[in-house]
């Protein structure tokens, strides 16, 4: 299966973004709201994110999706070094 060519490629950076903006951001703006910023400033689609989001909630919780990517397993990690757990439970 090939990847599509507008498909975003997350790097860590990325993905680290992402979920600190997240959790600096979720408890006075809407969450749908942030997503949607995020793809906008990383040029990418709100189901990407939302993808995103979810395949680093499986690699914390073991819920969600699994299609992990090894940018996503080590922001996730650091993240979680970082802030705990909480965001994705």
């Amino acid at each position: 299966m090939s990847r599509r060519s507008n498909q975003k490629i997350w790097t860590t950076d990325d993905v680290l973004y992402l979920l600190t903006e997240l959790k600096t951001k979720m408890s006075f703006n809407d969450w749908n709201e942030i997503q949607k910023q995020v793809a906008i400033e990383l040029n990418t689609t709100l189901g990407s994110v939302k993808a995103t989001f979810s395949n680093c909630r499986y690699i914390v919780t073991g819920v969600g999706l699994y299609h992990n990517t090894e940018a996503q397993v080590e922001a996730t990690e650091m993240f979680v070094k970082k802030y705990g757990k909480s965001m994705f439970l």
